[in-house]
C-alpha cells in the first residue's frame, strides 16, 4: 500500500489485513520501489498523486520489472482522466477516495489477487503441456522409428524401403535426377542356418547389417528386404558408381 497520507494508508491496511492479506506499507513512490526490489508482491495499491515519484511512475516501473504484479490506482473523482491513463499503462483497476464503501477495497484486491493466481496457474499448466508435448514428440519418434525398422537387424524394413523408393522415383522424375539401387542376397544362407542353428544365423544377419550401415553414406537408405536379402538406395548415384560400390562391398563381406 503506497500513499503519502497516513490516514488513507491506515484505512487500506486495516481493511486488507482484516481480510487476511499480509500488507507492506510505503509512504511514497521511492520507498515503494525500494520495497519492490526487496520482495515479490502480488498486488500494489498506490495513490496517483504523491510528492516525488508519482503513482503512475510506480505503475510503469512495476509493470516493467514485475509484469505479473497487479496494480490498483487510488485517485479522486476529479482525476478520472488520470485513472483512465493508468489503465492504459497496465493498471488492473482504480479506487476513488475518500472511500465511501470499504468493501470495494477488499473486492478489488480479491479480484486482482485472483488474476495473479490464475496467471500463475496458467503458466504452470502451459509448462506442463509443453513438457507433455515434448514427451509425446519423443514417444512418437520412438514409435515412428520402431515402425520403420527391422526388429532383428535394426535396418530400415521392407515397408519403409518401398515408401522411400516411390518417393525417390517421384523426386528424380521431378528434378531430372538419378539414383541407383543395390540388391544383396546371401548365398547358401539356408545351409548356414541348418548347420549352425538359427541363433547363429540371426547373429550373422546382424553383423552383415552393421557392415552395410558402416560402409554406405548417411544419405543412402540401407534396408532389409526380407530373409537374407538386403537392398540399398543410393540417391544421386550413377549406375557405374553403384556397380563399383556394390563390388567393393561384396569383396569386403567376402573378406
Amino acid at each position: 500500500v503506497v500513499d503519502d497520507e497516513v490516514s488513507v494508508r491506515s484505512v487500506l491496511v486495516q481493511v486488507l489485513e482484516k481480510y487476511g492479506y499480509a500488507v507492506t506499507e510505503a509512504a511514497d513512490g521511492e520507498q515503494a520501489l525500494e520495497r519492490l526490489e526487496e520482495k515479490n508482491f502480488a498486488l500494489v495499491i498506490t495513490d496517483i498523486k504523491m510528492p516525488g515519484t508519482s503513482g503512475l511512475e510506480v505503475l510503469k516501473k512495476t509493470k516493467q520489472s514485475y509484469p505479473d504484479t497487479q496494480v490498483i490506482i487510488i485517485t479522486s473523482h476529479a482525476s478520472l482522466d488520470t485513472a483512465v491513463e493508468a489503465l492504459r499503462l497496465g493498471a488492473y483497476d482504480y479506487l476513488f477516495k475518500p472511500f465511501d464503501d470499504l468493501t470495494l477495497i477488499s473486492a478489488a484486491a480479491s479480484r486482482a489477487i485472483e488474476t495473479v493466481r490464475l496467471t500463475e496457474e496458467n503458466r504452470r499448466l502451459l509448462a506442463t503441456l509443453q513438457q507433455q508435448n515434448r514427451e509425446l514428440e519423443r514417444t512418437n519418434k520412438i514409435l515412428e522409428n520402431v515402425a520403420c525398422r527391422d526388429g532383428l537387424t535394426g535396418l530400415f524394413n521392407h515397408r519403409y524401403f518401398q515408401d522411400f523408393l516411390r518417393s525417390e522415383i517421384d523426386r528424380c522424375q521431378r528434378d531430372n535426377d538419378i539414383f541407383s539401387l543395390i540388391f544383396f542376397d546371401l548365398d547358401h544362407f539356408k545351409f548356414y542356418n541348418d548347420s549352425h542353428g538359427h541363433l547363429e544365423g540371426d547373429y550373422l544377419l546382424r553383423q552383415l547389417a552393421t557392415l552395410l550401415e558402416k560402409n554406405f553414406r548417411h544419405s543412402d537408405v540401407v534396408s532389409r528386404y526380407g530373409g537374407e536379402e538386403f537392398v540399398v538406395i543410393l540417391p544421386g548415384t550413377s549406375k557405374k558408381d553403384a556397380q563399383h560400390l556394390a563390388e567393393n562391398m561384396r569383396c569386403f563381406i567376402e573378406g
